[in-house]
């Protein structure tokens, strides 16, 4: 620093050491401490009658350029043709960005409302399907106890008929054979019932069944 101070004593040059003072804060600005008088006398260029050293003379023209920007963007002027073209095209992209997304929303709610509505149509039929085979299993249940009804009051009255015949004619084996022989109708009357029941059942369990593939 004390060779900058002797320069300046020297050449008199008070802008200097008013640049001097404005830019020692800052080591990379005074790039010219390693160089001696005759160097930086060298790379120094005349300003208004006075000896600027080369880097504070090009920080000069570097200010100099931020201020003219600044007028120029306070100062409103127009876009050049190429300026236009570009904002022109940033704004057309994003428009379109902005309407590809809108048609992607809209695209996500229309097919979950198609979801909805199918999966309500389902459930539908599904229910009409339970309510059907439901009614179909009810009407075959009545049509075969109706059938077995009828059947235990034929073998009722057969077994009267037999009671009769052995009181006018008895005979204790005959007599014997028909009780046999009721006690066969009602066991067989019984076993078409459990069989009936366990046929129900199983309709009933494929019916879950196909309940849940359906519900799928």
């Amino acid at each position: 620093m004390s060779e900058f101070m002797d320069f300046d004593v020297l050449s008199g040059n008070e802008f200097l050491a008013k640049e001097l003072k404005a830019y020692s804060s800052n080591p990379d600005l005074l790039f010219f401490t390693s160089f001696g008088l005759d160097d930086m006398r060298a790379r120094s260029q005349p300003v208004a009658g006075f000896i600027v050293p080369y880097k504070c003379y090009e920080l000069r023209k570097l200010e100099k350029l931020d201020r003219n920007r600044m007028r120029i963007r306070k100062g409103g002027l127009r876009l050049s043709p190429n300026e236009e073209a570009q904002i022109v095209r940033e704004e057309t992209e994003k428009r379109r960005r902005l309407r590809i997304q809108q048609v992607r929303e809209q695209s996500k709610e229309n097919a979950a409302k198609i979801r909805h509505a199918v999966k309500q149509e389902k459930h539908k039929q599904l229910m009409r399907l339970a309510t059907d085979i439901k009614d179909q299993l009810e009407a075959e249940k009545a049509e075969r106890v109706r059938h077995l009804e009828q059947q235990y009051d034929n073998s009722l009255r057969n077994i009267g008929v037999g009671h009769k015949s052995a009181g006018q004619q008895p005979d204790y084996a005959e007599e014997k054979a028909l009780v046999q022989q009721e006690e066969n109708l009602r066991a067989e009357a019984r076993g078409r019932a459990a069989a009936e029941h366990h046929r129900q059942e199983a309709a009933q369990r494929n019916f879950e069944a196909q309940k849940h593939v359906i519900a799928r």
